[in-house]
């Protein structure tokens, strides 16, 4: 009997983007072979990997989320993650929260994630300011 091992899937959860920057990212993304899959405000309590098309968890009650903009890249190699940085630094489009998902934030809510980022990003310029 063959284990069956799931594909990371090739793709992009878009999360608070404004519209401009939502298509800067999907051209992107398109460029890249990457679908972005933009999450809604009902869906924060997923978890990271059933947004990124895993079966294995249920819908789950909304959570809290920081209205911040965010990227939360799947499958996706370094070389492909940098021509895709690139190309959003190119088209003016700042996104200040971004991860990629790894097999331990996979099974986080979606807004826990979020959180976890906008506290890194808070200690990041907080940092910076004291220097």
């Amino acid at each position: 009997m063959k284990a069956h091992i799931a594909a990371t899937p090739r793709l992009v959860l878009g999360w608070a983007l404004p519209e401009a920057d939502r298509a800067v990212l999907e051209t992107a993304c398109r460029k890249e072979g990457l679908t972005l899959r933009m999450v809604e405000p009902g869906e924060t309590g997923m978890t990271v990997g059933h947004l990124c098309g895993s079966r294995v968890d249920r819908a789950a009650a909304p959570l809290p989320a920081t209205a911040t903009p965010a990227a939360v890249f799947s499958g996706i190699d370094r070389a492909a993650l940098d021509r895709l940085l690139d190309d959003l630094r190119a088209g003016g489009v700042v996104i200040p929260l971004k991860a990629m998902v790894t097999a331990h934030n996979q099974g986080w809510p979606f807004a826990r994630l979020l959180e976890e980022l906008a506290q890194e990003h808070a200690a990041v310029h907080a940092a910076r300011e004291d220097t």
